[in-house]
């Protein structure tokens, strides 16, 4: 199985918007972002759970 992802490490400090289930939001002291494939093979994606807290 090959491994598939993504690092980027920036020069300074930089503002992100993630959309990720963990510590996603704003941040704005972000240095380095990675995203990782994490479907094992065709066919097989990976389901993201209901969210862990209701938005009031």
């Amino acid at each position: 199985m090959e491994i598939q992802y993504i690092i980027i490490k920036f020069s300074g400090k930089r503002a992100v918007l993630s959309t990720g289930i963990l510590n996603g939001g704003y941040r704005e002291n972000i240095s380095a972002i990675f995203n990782h494939d994490a479907k094992a093979a065709p066919g097989m994606g990976c389901q993201l759970r209901p969210p862990l807290t209701k938005n009031i």
